[in-house]
């Protein structure tokens, strides 16, 4: 993921700081599409990772704090990784991140 989108993804996120997170679905057409939920005042987005590989963690939880980096599979393939360490929650990509309000779209490839 380049560093322009890495930063638009980080700057998204950190809006939703001290929030909490839930589990929302997880399609497995389309390519492995996991969403959750992002709620903090009395607001709430979907967001929603592409071409899902890899989850762990719980399924909801307060004091919300992810941050998005780079990663690579085994194979070399760039993607991204979204974790909120205190939480014990990551989930690894190789597609895009999007949020239902409109306000991000980024793929891994641009």
């Amino acid at each position: 993921m380049i560093p322009k989108n890495l930063e638009k993804v980080n700057d998204y996120l950190s809006t939703w700081r001290g929030g909490s997170v839930e589990f929302n679905s997880f399609q497995t057409s389309m390519g492995f599409r996991f969403v959750i939920a992002l709620n903090k005042d009395n607001e709430s987005v979907s967001l929603m990772f592409a071409h899902c590989l890899y989850i762990q963690g719980p399924t909801s939880w307060k004091g919300c704090d992810l941050i998005c980096s780079t990663w690579h599979d085994k194979e070399g393939q760039e993607g991204f990784e979204v974790k909120d360490s205190k939480a014990g929650f990551i989930v690894r990509g190789g597609g895009g991140i999007s949020a239902g309000d409109g306000k991000l779209s980024v793929s891994v490839s641009e």
